[in-house]
């Protein structure tokens, strides 16, 4: 058994278990839809917490700061196969890409010189 995968998993645990508590609606983003991008955005928070008690602390934090008010949330960015301009916001935000045939990101359409 791995010490630090087993704290991992149990701090992930114990940062789920306090965003449940604290959002308790599925629509994580509050755009209206309860969709992938509520599920990202939920993963993205959740993935900061290692097994360093700190990151944990770190995590329940930034869920507290979001249900005051003090933060804002995060967005869910999808690029296009079109030439897409994004304006982050000044939390953190996730940008999701379309896997080509190949398995990479494929960024946009691709530009001939």
């Amino acid at each position: 058994m791995d010490p630090k995968a087993t704290k991992t998993f149990l701090n992930r645990v114990e940062a789920s278990l306090h965003i449940a508590q604290k959002i308790q609606t599925a629509d994580v983003n509050g755009d209206g839809n309860i969709d992938q991008n509520d599920f990202v955005l939920f993963k993205s928070v959740v993935t900061k917490v290692t097994e360093d008690p700190e990151t944990l602390q770190q995590v329940i934090q930034e869920v507290e700061n979001i249900v005051s008010g003090e933060q804002e949330q995060g967005q869910v960015f999808v690029l296009s196969d079109k030439l897409d301009t994004i304006v982050g916001t000044e939390s953190d935000d996730v940008i999701r890409g379309i896997r080509d045939e190949s398995g990479g990101i494929q960024l946009g359409p691709r530009q001939t010189p």
